[in-house]
């Protein structure tokens, strides 16, 4: 048996702990399977410090790293989501900013913000004012009352007679006693004064132009508030055939009376729902080319088309104004600050400037569309995410990554972002969680078969 002399002794409680574990056996043998125990100790002490804690140490570092990378896509995602819709956000605000500025510094040089509409916005359809009975105030007004007319007038025998005189045997003296006997006949000034106003036209087809120069003045004077049977204005009528006349005598006359015709028109508050205004004025700028200069006219006609425009939105959109406006809800807001209601059909802003009100019809198709490409441009080329606008009647995703509410300029919308390919980022994060699993199964089966491989080595 090998000399143990030179081996450290145990200490006395490893000895009475032997004594009990191995009772009954010699003291040299209990010394002996205490001095193998204490080998084994010291050589499972050893590798657990340079094999195991290591292998724990890189394995933990490996989950570590693969859940930081995990969070770091995430991260990623986030911060691409939030700056994007914070990118749309500014350029949806920049929309509404030079409108409201635009339209502000307007009102303050004491211009009508009804003209030129697109230089306030491009998606500016109409402008009104409204009273204090919210009601329409300018540049147009509310239908009004329908003008009861006989019609059975114009079946009558003067009148018959007239036009027959007139344009199918050219008897022009004969159509104007016809007409004047008419005109005395008529019930109602509307008949009265369009039987004026074809006896005028008569007599200027018999040449007695000032005659008929004179009548269509007595028109315009006397009946200026009134239409005729058909709708048209008769005092703009009248005086749209007075131009023409001093047109064909006096070029230079006539073309300013045209031009004041157009004019006129365009000052006036035209009848929503009515287009007699705009065909006058149209064809008194015909009879004015040739004469007149191509700017002067270009420049009407763009006023007259733009009013005609406005005049088209305005009998579309009076049911809505009348909703909005019903209960003054649309009305709570301070001088000079916009507040914006959302309707069916375009987006509403009011304004209270120097005690008046003024509405803003704006289109909300294109600014929808506007507000979508806002969302487009805000993306970087390599960006993971993707920016919609969301409507309020749409629910929530569970995917979404940010959201920024379109509030006050069209309450109830948002914008919101979304993984560009979330099955593809689903599965990139499932391949790093099991990646995890595999670091940590990995170290584990390694650990496993280093301590049996030892065990077996040392016991074998």
């Amino acid at each position: 048996m090998a000399t143990l002399g030179h081996r450290r002794k145990p200490n006395a409680f490893t000895q009475w702990v032997a004594r009990r574990i191995w009772r009954g056996r010699p003291a040299s043998q209990v010394t002996l399977n205490l001095i193998h125990l204490q080998n084994v100790l010291r050589f499972a002490l050893t590798f657990a410090l340079t094999v195991i804690a290591p292998s724990l140490i890189l394995a933990w570092l490996g989950v570590t790293g693969s859940r930081s990378a995990e969070l770091a896509v995430m991260a990623e995602l986030d911060l691409q989501a939030g700056s994007s819709v914070d990118a749309s956000l500014e350029r949806i605000e920049n929309i509404f900013s030079r409108f409201e500025s635009k339209t502000t510094s307007r009102l303050l040089r004491g211009l009508s913000p009804s003209e030129s509409l697109l230089d306030l916005s491009p998606y500016l359809l109409l402008s009104m004012r409204l009273d204090q009975n919210m009601s329409v105030a300018a540049p147009f007004k509310e239908p009004e009352t329908e003008q009861v007319v006989d019609h059975t007038f114009f079946f009558t025998e003067p009148y018959i007679a007239a036009r027959k005189a007139e344009l199918e045997d050219h008897d022009y003296t004969r159509a104007e006693a016809l007409y004047s006997r008419a005109s005395a006949r008529a019930r109602g000034v509307v008949l009265k004064a369009n039987a004026e106003l074809q006896r005028a036209r008569v007599l200027a087809k018999q040449g007695r132009i000032r005659e008929a120069e004179d009548t269509y003045a007595d028109i315009v004077a006397d009946y200026s508030q009134l239409r005729d049977p058909w709708g048209f204005p008769l005092g703009s009528l009248a005086f749209l055939k007075r131009g023409e006349l001093l047109l064909q005598r006096e070029p230079e006359i006539g073309v300013g009376a045209l031009s004041a015709v157009v004019k006129e028109i365009l000052n006036q508050r035209w009848e929503i729902g009515r287009g007699g205004e705009a065909a006058v004025a149209r064809r008194a700028l015909v009879l004015m080319e040739g004469y007149a200069d191509n700017d002067t006219i270009a420049s009407l006609r763009k006023r007259l088309d733009e009013r005609t425009n406005q005049l088209y939105w305005a009998e579309r959109f009076l049911p809505e104004l009348k909703n909005i406006t019903h209960g003054g809800v649309m009305l709570m807001t301070r001088p000079g600050e916009f507040n914006y209601t959302l309707g069916n059909k375009a987006l509403w802003a009011v304004v209270w400037f120097q005690e008046a009100l003024w509405t803003f019809a704006l289109d909300l198709d294109s600014l929808l569309q506007a507000i979508h490409q806002s969302a487009e441009a805000s993306l970087r080329a390599d960006s993971q995410v993707k920016v919609s606008v969301q409507s309020p009647d749409t629910s929530t995703a569970s995917d979404q990554l940010a959201r920024r509410s379109l509030a006050p300029w069209m309450p109830g919308w948002s914008l919101v972002a979304y993984p560009l390919d979330a099955r593809a980022i689903a599965d990139e994060l499932a391949s790093r969680r099991k990646q995890r699993l595999a670091v940590i199964g990995t170290a584990t089966l390694l650990i496993i078969f280093g301590v049996a491989m030892s065990a077996w080595l040392l016991f074998r």
